[in-house]
């Protein structure tokens, strides 16, 4: 593995008070390493966008050490050319250009005229496409929506050209395909560019699919390190969360049964998936085996219901589940 872009000794963060420190996080040795995304994950309260402005050095450990690895830059390890920002702070001069604020990103790098280099005006542009924010280059920031402007924030930090970014937060709020297409962005750019990308979100679905790694808040001041999907086979997500209704094994919520019916389905691929999911929410058991009502998923999109010696087709999930009730309540009881 190559060397890590950011590492931590022994570190504890959390709040000076004047009853003494309130350590959120003890003893973390901690690294980030280039070309990979990190979900930095907990229940509320665990500290998680504590523990991000610590390692962005917005906020004083309490102990231990950050140590943080520039790309070069003369050799200067000051903030500005290590870590690039992302938190959930809105921007208040919102008559700004998208291109004026992803400008923002170049200023450590200017002199005191505060004159743009080609270089300084190329990054900018790259930053733009990256985050396919061309088209609105123009649009004032007060016209964006939510999930524009997060791309325009990433954006921003991406033209701050550090080998580390931290994000807090960066898909709240947002609509399901927005927050797809930030982590998805977020994975591109770790990959392609080599940073290392490091973000706190609660988005727990997500995290599993597009993460390289997770730190994961423990109940003990610590953070478990592991790839997904090794956290979710260990029980440590069980652990940390108590998941109520929710089979994170499955990726799935979890139904109860409270029918007497018990239906077996025969067919495979996405139709297949999505007839047992249709099923088993509106309560009715799922079994491999034969039952007394049998439900065959066609590709091309027919469902054929047999009970005993009555056959029936239908042409969507709805029919199914409408002509299922018409049955009435086998004597087959759930065990």
């Amino acid at each position: 593995m190559s060397s890590p872009v950011l590492s931590t000794i022994d570190l504890a963060a959390g709040y000076r008070t004047k009853k003494g420190d309130n350590a959120l996080f003890r003893d973390l040795n901690l690294a980030l390493y280039p070309g990979e995304l990190i979900c930095l994950m907990g229940p509320n309260g665990s500290g998680k966008s504590t523990l991000i402005r610590t390692l962005a050095g917005l906020q004083k450990p309490l102990a231990g050490t950050i140590n943080r690895y520039p790309m070069g830059h003369n050799g200067d390890n000051s903030i500005p050319f290590s870590v690039s920002v992302v938190l959930t702070d809105r921007i208040t001069s919102a008559n700004l250009t998208v291109a004026e604020l992803i400008t923002f990103g170049r200023y450590p790098y200017v002199d005191w005229s505060l004159r743009m280099t080609e270089k300084d005006r190329s990054i900018v542009e790259s930053s733009l496409r990256d985050l396919n924010l061309e088209s609105l280059r123009d649009r004032k920031i007060y016209e964006l929506s939510d999930g524009q402007m997060q791309m325009a924030m990433i954006a921003r930090a991406l033209a701050q050209d550090t080998r580390l970014m931290l994000l807090d937060e960066p898909t709240a709020h947002l609509d399901l395909n927005n927050r797809v297409e930030i982590m998805t962005k977020l994975r591109q750019i770790a990959h392609k560019s080599q940073k290392a990308i490091l973000l706190a979100t609660h988005e727990l679905d997500l995290a599993l699919q597009s993460t390289d790694r997770i730190w994961l808040a423990g109940d003990h001041h610590d953070v478990i390190v592991g790839v997904p999907e090794d956290l979710v086979l260990s029980g440590a997500f069980d652990n940390i969360f108590r998941l109520k209704g929710f089979d994170l094994k499955s990726g799935k919520m979890q139904h109860k049964a409270w029918r007497d019916t018990v239906v077996s389905v025969i067919g495979e691929g996405p139709v297949s998936l999505w007839t047992r999911n249709a099923l088993e929410r509106n309560g009715y058991a799922i079994t491999n085996e034969s039952a007394d009502i049998e439900v065959f998923a066609d590709s091309e999109l027919r469902w054929r219901i047999r009970k005993g010696e009555q056959e029936h087709v239908v042409s969507s999930i709805g029919e199914m589940l409408q002509l299922l009730q018409t049955f009435g309540e086998p004597s087959r009881k759930i065990v």
